[in-house]
């Protein structure tokens, strides 16, 4: 099941409430198992690095590539070994297409 969501951006104007603007809520999809990081590759998805800091604050490392190695410790994307443990890989909607990719 395929769910869009939609960001609306109005206003009131003398009690009338006026739409502005409606655009695609971008979500994006965590990217745990063997399976889904092999799917991503597989479609050549472009797939964000993310680590977490000393304060738990998530921060993007790598904004956006093609998986070209995956071991059980590891995944490489644009040339760069990113451990497996200390990251968190993700699919952007926006990246993959207005609607994303399901995988």
């Amino acid at each position: 099941m395929n769910v869009e969501s939609y960001t609306i951006m109005s206003k009131m104007i003398g009690g009338r409430l006026l739409v502005q603007e409606v655009t695609p809520l971008l979500i994006s999809k965590a990217l745990y198992t063997d399976t889904e990081l092999f799917a991503a590759s597989l479609f050549q998805l472009k797939v964000s690095v993310w680590e977490r800091t000393a304060d738990d604050i998530p921060v993007r490392v790598e904004d956006g590539g093609i998986i070209t190695k995956i071991t059980p410790f590891s995944v490489t994307i644009n040339g760069i070994r990113y451990i497996r443990s200390d990251c968190e890989f993700r699919t952007d909607a926006d990246a993959n297409g207005p609607a994303g990719r399901n995988i």
